[in-house]
């Protein structure tokens, strides 16, 4: 179970990101990944496109190992 909100919106503001990173202590790491895929991806940049637009670049980590689904009961099962 993910401790993270749901997020339905196709666009996040400042304000809901740091709502929600707010919750876990500075030094706590960050990873971001495809959740259909399970490929990682690795922060590139952050930068303003315009004043109320900000741009978050993620550049896809090819040595990322893929995300071992949960079967129905809850379990994680080793896939070969």
């Amino acid at each position: 179970m993910s401790n993270a909100a749901p997020h339905t919106s196709k666009t996040l503001t400042v304000g809901e990101l740091i709502t929600e990173l707010c919750r876990w202590p500075d030094h706590a790491a960050i990873t971001f990944r495809c959740a259909p895929t399970g490929a990682g991806f690795q922060l590139s940049q952050v930068r303003e496109v315009s004043r109320n637009f900000v741009e978050v670049e993620l550049h896809s980590v090819s040595d990322s190992p893929p995300v071992v689904p949960a079967s129905s009961d809850g379990l994680v099962s080793a896939q070969k």
